[in-house]
């Protein structure tokens, strides 16, 4: 059960506890017109930017519902504690130096201090509220007030520094950083947002999923309540990893569950910020998409071809125009442009609102679930911007008049103004920057409106307590595994184990015409160095042997006659997400192709042929 994040996100009071940070934190508040309460802390200043300061806890009026405690470790323990016990709503708790840094009993002081009151951290800069000015925020940000957005939660606070300074035209209507989640995780968090229907979608740049049973419960919530969600999974190589557990203490997980578990959550995952904020985008206006037919307009062939090549990627499609649509744009455009899809309608009529209109209608009005119009902005401190202003005046007032889902896309990030981008938004009309991440937010809002999560969670994921142990591993010889397949109903190749050359008479004796495979056993990777022989037909098999290397005998399996294809299959136990099937191409193909897919626990039969 959640809990109650409602004074701690959208407080009327903010308390804020120490000197520099603390006062930061009141100037950005300030900045934000930030209408509630402003109360310092602070025994040795009599204000802080303008604030007069309360000496104790104990001086404030009543208990804030957040407060900002930017003082050191050990004060903080005291201050958490003192703030509970007074009946406040939250806390940000801005210290570093806690299980990050191998203090894990100073952070279970820190939980315990808390009790029952929620706070982030610690080990993070905190939370902007960008709806209502609300900011526990200690640094500068590149943000503004909305009405209504995108909320986005890190473990990294810089990650949301860099996020707030975006100039794509993103509203965002919160940030926040959950630092080392020692009591409130991201997932938590995020339920926080699921109760402001102000918010559009939910956007995560993860390091480590404290609870996958508890995050998969909430983008079931989320599901329901139609918010669409999107997430980087950081921590997928070893040096990632490494970083995320020095940054936040955050376990990370391996990178295919990550993606596995992203995907069964239907969490779009992004591989960069720049493609995070293009679907954080078109998931708010996106959640009218029915499935994965565009139209593409543009006055360019080399855009029109851009954008059917890169299309292929996302496995978009582009339908042909239907009979009604070409008739009328042939008679707007003429017989020099070749009414197809992706759309090259030229520059013949530029300069002319009533044909420019036309055109966009007619392109709008067809059997598509998205009409996208490619747009570039030339630079506006060298270039007269007049010429651009038309077209797309036209291009907005016939999406109002179709009713139709539609966005502009730039096809180079920088060329999308921001003043352009807050056009289109009032006229409900995506804003893209960058054609490739565009297309990516298209087909991830497609692929949300598709797949379900339903009642799915993971199958028995460790406890946080237990999870670190589960790197320990037993690795069984080929003849052992088998042997505990074929107890558990799974058919395996008829075979024997034997150690020397001479245990191999006994099969040459009875032969009939079958060939064998020979293995070498305990090699993990057996192909490189001369492990594996097939086809060898009992009489040549003790000859064979000898040539072989091994120091814990070998395998003698008959060959199966014309097999389909030959899977690898591989079932783990991830740290974070419990039980994992791998499977893809076996045998010598499996590293040369790398061509696997990995599914959480528990899955269904479709789930696996879908994965094949």
């Amino acid at each position: 059960m959640a809990r109650d994040l409602s004074r701690l996100l959208r407080p009327q009071s903010i308390a804020v506890l120490g000197g520099t940070w603390a006062e930061s934190v009141i100037v950005q508040c300030q900045r934000m017109g930030y209408q509630g309460d402003l109360w310092a802390v602070n025994p040795r200043r009599d204000t802080l930017s303008g604030v007069p300061c309360f000496r104790t806890l104990q001086d404030l009026p009543s208990a804030p519902d957040a407060a900002f405690i930017g003082i050191n470790r050990q004060a903080t323990v005291a201050a958490m504690k003192e703030l509970s016990a007074m009946g406040g709503g939250g806390a940000v708790c801005f210290a570093s130096g806690f299980a990050e840094s191998g203090e894990l009993d100073l952070q279970q002081q820190l939980v315990e201090a808390a009790n029952d009151m929620p706070f982030l951290g610690p080990n993070c800069y905190g939370i902007i509220n960008f709806l209502d000015g609300a900011l526990l925020w200690p640094d500068q940000h590149g943000g503004r007030r909305c009405e209504s957005g995108a909320a986005i939660i890190t473990q990294s606070s810089n990650i949301l520094i860099n996020l707030s300074s975006q100039k794509r035209g993103l509203p965002i209507a919160y940030l926040a950083a959950a630092g080392n989640q020692a009591q409130t995780t991201m997932a938590e968090l995020a339920h926080g947002f699921l109760e402001d229907d102000r918010v559009r979608a939910i956007g995560f740049y993860i390091e480590g999923i404290a609870d996958a049973q508890e995050f998969a419960e909430f983008a079931a919530k989320a599901e329901e309540r139609g918010i669409p969600l999107a997430a980087i999974k950081a921590g997928k190589c070893d040096s990632s990893q490494a970083a995320a557990q020095t940054h936040t203490a955050a376990l990370t997980g391996g990178g295919e569950a990550s993606s596995a578990f992203l995907r069964q959550c239907n969490i779009a995952e992004a591989t960069e910020l720049s493609e995070l904020i293009e679907m954080l985008k078109f998931m708010q206006l996106g959640s009218t998409l029915r499935g994965r037919k565009i139209m593409s307009l543009s006055c360019s062939g080399g855009e029109a071809g851009h954008v059917a090549d890169l299309a292929i990627q996302h496995n978009l499609e582009f339908s042909p125009p239907t009979t009604t649509q070409k008739t009328k744009l042939e008679s707007i455009l003429g017989e020099l442009v070749s009414i197809t899809n992706p759309l090259d309608y030229h520059t013949f009529i530029w300069h002319d609102e009533e044909a420019l209109y036309q055109t966009y209608s007619a392109a709008l009005q067809g059997d598509n679930d998205l009409t996208i119009l490619i747009y570039d902005y030339p630079r506006k401190d060298r270039c007269d911007l007049q010429d651009w202003q038309m077209p797309m005046k036209s291009f907005i007032r016939a999406v109002k008049d179709c009713h139709c889902l539609a966005a502009v896309v730039a096809t180079l990030p920088e060329n999308m103004p921001e003043e352009v981008a807050a056009q289109l938004w009032s006229a409900n009309i995506a804003p893209m920057c960058g054609l490739s991440d565009s297309l990516s937010a298209f087909a991830a809002v497609a692929n949300w409106r598709t797949n379900t999560i339903g009642q799915w969670r993971p199958l028995s994921p460790p406890s946080p307590n237990n999870a670190q142990n589960i790197s320990k591993t037993l690795m069984l010889n080929e003849a052992d595994a088998k042997q505990l397949l074929k107890k558990n109903g799974i058919t395996v190749p008829n075979g024997q184990q034997i150690q020397t050359p001479e245990d191999a008479t006994a099969i040459a004796k009875n032969n009939g015409k079958k060939t064998y495979a020979i293995k070498s056993l305990n090699l993990a990777h057996k192909t490189d160095v001369g492990g594996v022989r097939l086809h060898v037909v009992a009489a040549d098999i003790s000859s064979t042997i000898k040539t072989m290397p091994s120091t814990h005998g070998f395998l003698i399996e008959e060959m199966i006659e014309n097999p389909c294809a030959e899977l690898l299959l591989s079932a783990c136990r991830d740290a974070v997400y419990g039980a994992t099937l791998t499977i893809g191409m076996g045998g010598i193909h499996a590293e040369i192709l790398n061509d696997t897919q990995t599914l959480i626990l528990p899955l269904t039969k479709a789930d696996v042929i879908a994965a094949i």
